[in-house]
């Protein structure tokens, strides 16, 4: 039996949303769903242009916290500029899933998230 060899340049956990609702979703279609507001049009915009000082603003405007926008920002960051080296891992129904993203530009999810 031949093994894959897998080697991430690091390890990632993502909460397929609140209580796990996208769960069932992201498995069935083999997808991964970000959050942090990305539904809405304007702010996946700025991640895909990689403007990140404006995604933090955004997130300023909206939180009046910056630890919040910083975090936030931080965390799309990471996944945008993912170039399929991260290995993203979470759990349902006690188990464990794991997968990387592929060289297809990232797509906004149609619903608020």
């Amino acid at each position: 039996m031949s093994k894959e060899i897998i080697e991430p340049k690091s390890v990632r956990y993502i909460k397929l949303g609140m209580n796990g609702m996208w769960e069932k979703e992201c498995l069935e279609k083999g997808i991964i769903r970000i959050g942090f507001g990305t539904g809405h049009s304007e702010r996946f915009m700025l991640c895909q242009s990689k403007k990140w000082d404006e995604l933090t603003k955004s997130f300023y405007d909206e939180y009046k916290n910056k630890g919040t926008a910083t975090r936030f920002t931080n965390e799309l960051k990471i996944f945008f500029e993912d170039d399929g080296k991260i290995l993203w891992i979470t759990f349902m129904n006690d188990r464990l899933y794991w997968g990387f993203v592929d060289d297809k530009p990232s797509q906004r999810h149609t619903d608020d998230d």
